[in-house]
């Protein structure tokens, strides 16, 4: 048999030194005790322990050694005092009476003292289950006050991220400036990928907060319900030509003229374009030799400056070896959309978005002189990027 263990507390310790100085050495088990002056026998050995303050007379078990609580228990513990009911708190918390009351006993076990009464009218804290009760309350006030001040200094420390998206090209990179500037203290991250589905996607599942987005007339379905899009231009595609180009001293470029080119395109898989494309060249009388299909524009522009032609954008920059000119009679027009989600967390800074990237747009018009006439003649390809001009400057 084991010997007697003991709390680590002050009425156990006058107990210990209480039977020392009987002359019980706490190493002895309890099959072979040594008493000096305290009787011999079991009443003697029980008036020495009596005599030091331990009242419980079941000390001759091995004591109980309490076990520590979870903030979970303290919660339950709270809830069964402040609704006098096991049942009432189960119901409480989304469990079954019997769960509960299980739960309160392995509570009590690890105690090692009952802290509830039950009765009649539902059940009631011990003295013992009064002082945990209280104690606990004390605990989760102070917990509670702790999560609130790490996440108050979280807050003011956190890094706030906007994530942007968009297609390849001078656009995006502009806007993602723009937004830096007028929002400071904010990441702003952007997010390039050809596919315009893609895109749609990023925007559905929350990992990107705007996008802008292209789309051809006649080439686009209805964007989903969740999201919301705002017009931004409606601009036609030029055309790069290598710079030794018998053409490229042309203010304008008919389409039909390039009928016997290779072309640089993108992958079907990637976007409409192509489709776009061969649509409005079987308008122009011809069927386009598609030679390369490429997605980085480095490489396209390789391609270009060796002697083959390829659609681009109008903000492109004319040098490095190729010219940018417009199409006559603008046979491929694409929309520049900006869009969200309805109820993203993003939505109160939309129109702060759409103001960055109409700024952003500005910028890039000087780019190519070619476009910056066609713009000037063409005011009805931007009214919304104008309104939106105009709204900030009265604010």
């Amino acid at each position: 048999m084991s010997g007697v263990w003991c709390w680590n507390t002050n009425r156990h310790s006058r107990l210990i030194h209480s039977l020392s100085d009987s002359g019980w050495d706490r190493r002895t088990p309890c099959t072979d005790w040594s008493w000096r002056g305290a009787g011999t026998g079991w009443w003697g050995r029980r008036r020495a322990i009596l005599s030091a303050g331990c009242l419980d007379q079941r000390f001759f078990r091995r004591l109980p050694v309490v076990r520590e609580l979870d903030l979970r228990h303290l919660r339950v513990l709270c809830l069964v005092t402040d609704t006098g009911s096991l049942s009432r708190a189960a119901a409480r918390l989304g469990i079954s009476q019997p769960a509960l009351t299980a739960q309160v006993q392995r509570i009590e076990r690890r105690v090692g003292a009952p802290l509830f009464v039950r009765g009649n009218e539902g059940v009631r804290p011990t003295e013992l289950g009064s002082f945990v009760v209280a104690s606990a309350r004390v605990v989760l006030g102070d917990v509670a006050r702790l999560t609130e001040g790490i996440a108050e200094r979280v807050r003011e420390h956190r890094v706030d991220v906007l994530r942007l998206a968009g297609a390849p090209g001078p656009r995006v990179p502009v806007w993602t400036a723009r937004l830096a500037d007028a929002l400071p203290g904010t990441d702003v991250q952007m997010d390039i990928l050809v596919d315009s589905a893609a895109l749609t996607e990023r925007l559905l599942d929350g990992s990107r907060d705007f996008a802008q987005l292209e789309a051809f007339d006649g080439f686009c379905g209805p964007l989903p319900a969740q999201l919301v899009s705002r017009l931004l231009v409606r601009e036609p595609l030029f055309v790069a030509l290598p710079e030794q180009h018998l053409l490229a001293a042309r203010d304008e470029v008919a389409l039909a003229e390039l009928a016997t080119e290779e072309w640089v395109m993108l992958p079907l898989q990637a976007s409409v374009e192509q489709l776009v494309f061969a649509r409005a060249c079987a308008e122009a009388g011809f069927s386009p030799r598609i030679r390369h299909q490429v997605i980085d524009s480095i490489t396209a522009k390789t391609l270009v400056m060796r002697g083959a032609v390829s659609l681009a954008a109008p903000t492109s920059r004319t040098g490095g070896g190729l010219v940018v000119r417009p199409l006559a009679g603008e046979p491929l027009v694409q929309q520049v959309s900006v869009a969200w989600r309805r109820d993203g967390p993003r939505a109160a800074v939309a129109e702060r978005a759409f103001h960055c990237a109409a700024l952003g747009y500005l910028e890039l018009l000087d780019a190519n002189p070619y476009y910056r006439r066609w713009w000037e003649a063409h005011p009805q390809a931007h009214t919304e990027l104008d309104a939106a001009l105009r709204t900030a400057l009265r604010s």
